[in-house]
C-alpha cells in the first residue's frame, strides 16, 4: 500500500514537471511574433517615408497666375514642381521654373521659362533674342518681342543668376522689366513638371 502511494505521488511530481515544461516551451514560444512585428513596423515607415519623399519632392502644386506662359500654361492652371531635380544638376535654359521675386515669401508664385544662364549675356534686338552675340533659336510659335525692356541693352548675368521670359512674351512681366529682373537660382521653388488641369493633364515642356 504504501508503494502505491510512492507510486502515484511519483507520477503527480511527473506531471507536474511535464506541465511546468509545457508552460515554459509556451512562453518562448510567445515571443516569436517580435521579430515579424518589428519587420513589419519598418516595412510601414519605409513606405510612409517615401510616399512623404514623393510628395515632397514631385508633389507640390502651384496655380498659374495669369497668362504670360500661354498657351502652354494659362490662368489657375495646376501645376506640379520638380523641387529634387536641381539638387543634382543646375537648371538648364529651357526650364520652366516657379519662383518668388525677390525671394519674398509674400510674393505671388511667378512661372517663366529659363532664356539665359550665368556668365551669360543676354540682348533683345529686332523682336528677337540674343545670347552672347548670338541669336537664339526659338519655337515659330514664340511670338515676335515688341518691348525688349531691360534688354535693349546687354544683360550681363552674375554668378547664379537667370534670365527669364514668359512664353507669351508680349504679355509676360519678367526680366525684361525691374520689378523681377535677373532671377537668383536661390529663389527657384522648382522645376515645374506636370500640368493637372483637365484638358491640359500631362507633362510640361
Amino acid at each position: 500500500m504504501r508503494g502505491k502511494k510512492v507510486s502515484g505521488f511519483r507520477r503527480r511530481i511527473q506531471a507536474k514537471r511535464r506541465s511546468l515544461n509545457f508552460n515554459k516551451h509556451r512562453k518562448q514560444a510567445d515571443f516569436k511574433w517580435i521579430p515579424k512585428l518589428l519587420i513589419s513596423l519598418l516595412e510601414v515607415a519605409i513606405i510612409i517615408g517615401a510616399a512623404y519623399a514623393c510628395v515632397f519632392f514631385f508633389g507640390k502644386a502651384v496655380y498659374a497666375i495669369g497668362d504670360s506662359m500661354a498657351p502652354n500654361i494659362v490662368e489657375d492652371d495646376a501645376l506640379l514642381l520638380n523641387r529634387f531635380d536641381y539638387v543634382f544638376r543646375s537648371p538648364k535654359r529651357g526650364d520652366v521654373v516657379a519662383f518668388k521675386v525677390g525671394g519674398r515669401e509674400e510674393a505671388s508664385v511667378s512661372v517663366k521659362r529659363i532664356i539665359g544662364l550665368p556668365g551669360e549675356t543676354v540682348w533683345i534686338n529686332g523682336g528677337k533674342v540674343f545670347i552672347n552675340g548670338e541669336i537664339f533659336d526659338e519655337s515659330e510659335t514664340i511670338p515676335v518681342i515688341s518691348d525688349a525692356g531691360l534688354a535693349v541693352n546687354e544683360v550681363v548675368l552674375k554668378d547664379n543668376e537667370y534670365f527669364v521670359l514668359g512664353d507669351n512674351r508680349n504679355h509676360s512681366t519678367d526680366s525684361r522689366f525691374a520689378s523681377v529682373g535677373n532671377v537668383d537660382g536661390e529663389y527657384f521653388l522648382g522645376r515645374v513638371w506636370f500640368n493637372l488641369k483637365k484638358g491640359r493633364f500631362g507633362l510640361v515642356e
